[in-house]
């Protein structure tokens, strides 16, 4: 799939995709069942993962390794991102409205409404097993977890209120209360923990009401510091890495944006469509916002994610993924031996006849930490498993294939030899560093 550069050439600015950082961004689609990978390089899915049931939450392990993610039954299933299959399934006491994964990887905490009430399930993702349920707040329905993993505040959508679940000692250890006929409807931690920013809203209808607020919450004291407008019902919301800026919808067609410095919002960013769930990258240069919705008709799907670039305050593209994305999920990194391909860079399908004669391009790119220059020639291989094909030729020398002023490298294989079958949605490449360490990458195909 192509890359982006031609995005910045018609804006007619020195922009390139190296300024962003190399990352991959999953969409669980609920109608379809499958939950994307997106490459934030070229905004294109590069895999598809079936799974069993129907999306709706997803988090990504700290080391990009796994995905946990949640449909509708009482479980939590985990699948596999180098082979993009479901492998494994943790049975629950309910079905979570809300997960978090630790950043050491090794917890994952789910909030369910069991019979008894309100609880956290504990789960081990090394045995992948239970082991504690806690009783929390009446109502938690959301997961706002320290990046240290030393906190975690769970919304309640049936008091004004949020509870603060310590992991060491495996309880509630305090509240943080809301004005009086509030509930919490979005929430995000600070980078050095020490801030908690809470959106809320009304409880009940007020026709004459103009927004809603965020409360900047001091967590040592418990106490507001701060208290910002924001539009009505902020949903989700995404925090700058340096903190300085929070993004919100404002429940049509625009991100605003609060500036945390002068506490007040400072403009808008515009959308194809109303907004859903959002992630930020590291370096805080873009946001991914899902698009369940055509705007102003919610039996509409409009299947789409968007890519906005905040140093230019506007979106750049838009992604189509399946049907009715319900959230997504950025992993900044990638497991060891994985490296980002593209295949037919510059064009805008990867299309694949298997009974063809055509020569297909696949470019492994670089990135800033890795080197294509370093990848054995004679390892390469390319089709429906990585193992098929061995490359017909590749380029003597490097070039930049996708604007981001690093040198990729681009071999040509034959079309009739990657073993592609009707109904594969994902290509993979394999291959060896000249100092022996394996390599591997995949793309999504169009199978004809």
């Amino acid at each position: 799939m192509g890359s982006p550069t031609f995005i910045f050439r018609w804006l007619g600015l020195l922009v390139t995709p190296a300024l962003y950082s190399q990352s991959v961004v999953y969409v669980a689609n609920y109608n379809s069942a499958t939950i994307e990978a997106i490459n934030s390089m070229t905004n294109a899915v590069m895999a598809t993962i079936p799974t069993p049931q129907y999306p709706r939450l997803v988090a990504a392990a700290p080391g990009g390794d796994r995905l946990y993610f949640v449909a509708d039954a009482p479980a939590l299933l985990v699948a596999d991102t180098s082979t993009n299959t479901v492998v494994a399934s943790v049975a629950l006491d309910g079905s979570p409205l809300a997960i978090a994964v630790a950043p050491s990887g090794a917890r994952a905490y789910a909030v369910l409404v069991t019979g008894s009430g309100s609880s956290l399930a504990v789960v081990d993702l090394n045995s992948l097993t239970v082991l504690s349920s806690i009783p929390v707040c009446d109502g938690a329905y959301k997961i706002a977890m320290a990046p240290d993993g030393s906190r975690l505040y769970l919304m309640s959508g049936s008091t004004n209120a949020v509870c603060v679940f310590d992991p060491v000692v495996n309880a509630v250890t305090g509240t943080i209360a809301l004005p009086p006929s509030t509930v919490p409807t979005s929430s995000v931690v600070s980078a050095d923990g020490s801030r908690l920013y809470l959106a809320y809203t009304r409880a009940y209808y007020d026709p004459t009401a103009t927004g809603d607020h965020l409360a900047v919450i001091d967590v040592a004291t418990t106490s507001p510091i701060a208290v910002l407008d924001t539009p009505f019902g902020v949903y989700d919301l995404v925090l700058a890495p340096d903190g300085s800026r929070i993004y919100v919808p404002d429940g049509r067609t625009a991100l605003v944006i609060l500036d945390l410095n002068l506490a007040t919002a400072t403009g808008t960013i515009n959308l194809h469509a109303q907004a859903g769930r959002m992630v930020i990258s590291p370096e805080g240069r873009r946001i991914f916002v899902n698009y369940p919705y055509k705007t102003g008709a919610h039996i509409n799907y409009f299947d789409q994610t968007g890519v906005v670039d905040t140093l230019l305050g506007r979106e750049l593209t838009t992604v189509t993924v399946g049907s009715f994305p319900m959230d997504l999920a950025l992993t900044p990194v990638l497991p060891p031996g994985r490296v980002f391909v593209d295949i037919r860079p510059n064009s805008l399908a990867n299309n694949v006849n298997p009974s063809g004669t055509d020569r297909i391009s696949v470019a492994v790119l670089s990135s800033p930490s890795f080197d294509a220059s370093t990848v054995d020639r004679a390892s390469i291989a390319f089709g429906r498993t990585g193992i098929e094909a061995p490359p017909l030729s590749c380029s003597p020398s490097l070039s930049d294939v996708n604007g981001d002023g690093l040198p990729d490298l681009v071999c040509d294989f034959d079309e009739s030899a990657t073993g592609f079958l009707s109904g594969d949605s994902t290509g993979y490449w394999t291959g060896r560093t000249v100092s022996g360490s394996q390599l591997r990458g995949f793309d999504a195909v169009n199978v004809q």
